[in-house]
Formats: structure tokens, sequence, C-alpha cells
């Protein structure tokens, strides 16, 4: 996700078209806190300043919110198949049998 300082604070730009120097960003709240550790958006932004990332933090926090996957169904239980086409733990030998009889 793209980000940009406006004034002393740091929003989204997710369409990418606002005016002035930008910075990337994993749209994940972990990682923006990193950011903030680090007090990396300075930085990259180039701004002396230290900047308000609220904004970021409610986007952020909104399209996790929004983001969430749905309840998964009951997975269905699938019987693993060995080389032979045949299912684990049945015997092959009358397979074998039959390809050798042709």
């Amino acid at each position: 996700m793209r980000v940009v300082a406006v004034g002393t604070s740091v929003v989204a730009d997710p369409a990418a078209r606002m005016p002035g120097r930008g910075a990337y960003l994993h749209p994940d709240l972990e990682c923006l806190a990193a950011a903030e550790r680090r007090r990396a958006f300075g930085r990259a932004l180039r701004v002396p300043a230290p900047l308000d990332t609220t904004a970021l933090h409610d986007a952020l926090a909104g399209a996790a919110r929004s983001e969430e996957p749905p309840p998964r169904a009951a997975a269905r239980s699938v019987r693993p198949v060995e080389a032979s086409g045949a299912p684990r733990g049945a015997s092959t030998g009358s397979v074998r049998r039959q390809v050798e009889k042709r």
C-alpha cells in the first residue's frame, strides 16, 4: 500500500495518484507498528518533523475488519491414494495381476 505525507500526517494512497513523495507499506497493522518503532516514515518520506499515523491506523484497521475470511465449511475426508491408483492400504496384487494378463 502506498502512503504519502500530507502536512504532518501519513495517509494511505490506495490509487497511487496523490502528489508528493510516497513510500510503500505492507497493509498489516504489525508492519505499521514496526515502521513507527523504527521511525521509517520520516526517513522514507523525507519529512523532518514527526508524523501522525492515526489516519493510517484507521485505514488499516478498517481494511482488516472488511477482509476477514468467511467461516470455512467442514472439510470432507479424503483418502490418500498410492501411485498405483489404489487407496492406501488396499491390496495392489489384484491390480497387478490384471495388468499382467493383458
